[in-house]
């Protein structure tokens, strides 16, 4: 179910817009609902670590960031005045670095097809379609009742509008248009700041000047199918409000890892990324009533690689990626559209190093066997697209994936 965006403690029920709330709030204590996960874990493949959920940050040193959510409803224009055209939205102003998405309820009509555009100073832009399928959720993380596309990141523009078409002329029920202001960070263009892990330690990154906080080395990753661990940034880098999940982190077995794209435009800056990674994560909790972002990691067109859902990213976390094989698998989505475009080659060693080191703790090996999920056959890195009815993770991307396992095999071998 959808849920109301959360206030911070002492502040009165009716703040509304984006909200920051010092990160060091959370440090003494689990979310409320959540399990601590600075313990132990004894699950298949996996391992868990104090810093595994994420440096704790010291008093002022960066905040987290709480998007600004919108749910406007879309009235349907009727099929008596023009069959293909169901619905229509007026133009609807966007703040910050937007963030899109439809949303609906019950049954999906034949042949829908849902279109959003831009406006800013130049003008309005082409149509671009949003793109939906089938739940990738699943159990109760999938039960809230609504049928969604994916978001699409429109970013620095003045209003969208969005446009429904139909074989029948009939709309969604009850179809929304999300617009999300994923807000701004301290770390969003690098920032700076004294970042400490949950055992008082500096991150790796902190004691080089950076400020952003990256996953650090264990001895668990010696183990397994050895590889090194890559530089990943955690969930801190990108601003993650931990007030909007919601329940505790269920876990799995990782037996292969599935590529995603976000589908989202490929002209974005390096300091956009973060409001693009919270954009999604509040259309996939807010609007979509996931209880978090649903892919395990996520990697942009420079290369950098970014933990996604919580609870870890050594534990076989349960995402919502890929519908049927989220509790057999890990979910990296590349930030782009690459059924349009090729996806750079620091991409591709990206997400085979990044593919290489998390399959290597499952004692996963990229050039070993097919590995079997579900009764079906599958490479050690596949593609969306392998798994379901989707063009996920674009053709170009797809093409990309002999590449992404041959540097991962390379990685498994250092």
């Amino acid at each position: 179910m959808r849920r109301a965006l959360p206030r911070p403690f002492g502040a009165p029920a009716a703040t509304v817009g984006t909200l920051s709330v010092i990160a060091s709030l959370f440090a003494s204590a689990p979310a409320a609902g959540l399990p601590d996960t600075t313990g132990s874990a004894s699950l298949p493949g996996s391992s868990l670590s104090v810093t595994d959920s994420g440096p704790r940050l010291s008093p002022g040193a960066a905040e987290a960031v709480t998007p600004d959510v919108r749910e406007v409803a879309v009235s349907e224009v009727g099929p008596a005045r023009r069959p293909a055209l169901a619905a229509k939205s007026g133009s609807i102003p966007v703040d910050g670095f937007g963030v899109v998405g439809a949303t609906w309820r019950g049954a999906t009509p034949r042949g829908l097809r849902l279109v959003v555009r831009s406006r800013d100073g130049d003008g309005w832009s082409a149509w671009t379609e949003l793109h939906w399928s089938d739940s990738t959720a699943e159990g109760t993380e999938g039960a809230g009742g609504r049928g969604g596309t994916d978001p699409l990141a429109v970013g620095e523009v003045d209003s969208v509008q969005l446009r429904a078409t139909s074989a029948t002329g009939r709309a969604p029920r009850d179809l929304e248009l999300s617009v999300v202001d994923p807000g701004s960070g301290p770390l969003d263009d690098g920032g700076s700041g004294a970042l400490t892990t949950a055992d008082g330690n500096r991150t790796a990154a902190a004691a080089r000047g950076s400020g952003v906080p990256v996953l650090r080395p264990l001895r668990r990753d010696t183990k397994g199918v050895r590889a090194p661990l890559p530089r990943i940034r955690l969930r801190a880098a990108w601003g993650a409000d931990e007030r909007m999940r919601s329940s505790s982190p269920s876990y799995g077995r990782v037996t292969a890892g599935i590529v995603h794209h976000t589908v989202n435009s490929n002209d974005y800056s390096r300091s956009d990324v973060p409001a693009i990674i919270r954009g999604i994560y509040a259309y996939h909790t807010q609007s979509l009533g996931w209880s978090d972002i649903g892919y395990n990691f996520l990697i942009d067109r420079f290369g950098r690689k970014w933990v996604g859902r919580y609870g870890g990213p050594r534990r076989a976390l349960v995402g919502a990626h890929t519908y049927g094989y989220n509790h057999l698998s890990t979910g990296v989505a590349a930030i782009g559209n690459f059924e349009t475009r090729l996806a750079p080659d620091r991409m591709k060693r990206a997400f085979g190093r990044l593919l290489g080191w998390r399959l290597g703790l499952a004692e996963v090996r990229v050039g070993g066997r097919y590995r079997w999920m579900e009764g079906e056959r599958f490479r050690a890195i596949s593609g969306h697209r392998n798994a379901g009815q989707t063009a996920c993770p674009g053709t170009h991307l797809y093409r990309r994936l002999d590449g992404i396992r041959r540097v991962a095999i390379g990685w498994q071998e250092r």
